[in-house]
């Protein structure tokens, strides 16, 4: 009789990081959430290759848009300055890993935002801080709005179904 031994799932020695926690496609809200943030990061990049001026005024309400404080792509500058971009782009990797709403992470993250706003104003303004401190708010964030849009949807008012009933009274017993 031979011995043929199973290799189990986990063996003590065993370091395995499991499967990545990426999007359940069941949960309809992260996807939603996911998806529109997607087309925010594709519209930012879109706008210099398409030259869509469009995009660039939708952009305008919410961003400074200074070509010098921009990423440039095909020699035109992104929708969107670098801490703008790095902020979505934190909120989409973010839900593409379903990093989970951490209130100590988010408080660090926007301490970190407002030194270095401080920072660039008062001393020196330096890109890769400014793209860091946009991305780790961004990753902070998300968490939080996923989860708030979540309970959001789970509270919406639950209309009432009535069973058929053939007088008006029989309809107002019910409520």
């Amino acid at each position: 009789m031979r011995h043929n031994p199973q290799p189990s799932a986990h063996s003590p020695g065993d370091v395995s990081l499991g499967k990545p926690r990426l999007l359940s496609p069941h949960c309809g809200v992260d996807a939603l959430l996911l998806a529109m943030a997607a087309i925010w990061m594709a519209a930012i990049l879109a706008a210099p290759i398409l030259e869509n001026r469009a995009i660039y005024t939708l952009f305008s309400a919410i961003c400074h848009q200074i070509p010098a404080r921009s990423w440039l792509l095909g020699g035109e500058p992104l929708a969107a300055c670098i801490r703008c971009t790095s902020i979505y782009a934190g909120f989409f990797i973010a839900l593409v890993v379903r990093l989970p709403p951490a209130r100590r992470f988010l408080q660090v993250s926007v301490a970190l935002m407002l030194l270095e706003l401080t920072v660039a104003q008062l001393w020196i303004d330096l890109e890769l801080v400014r793209a860091i401190s946009g991305l780790l708010l961004g990753l902070a964030a998300a968490g939080f709005v996923s989860e708030g849009l979540r309970e959001l949807i789970s509270r919406r008012p639950r209309y009432r179904s009535f069973p058929p009933a053939t007088r008006t009274k029989d309809i107002l017993e019910h409520l």
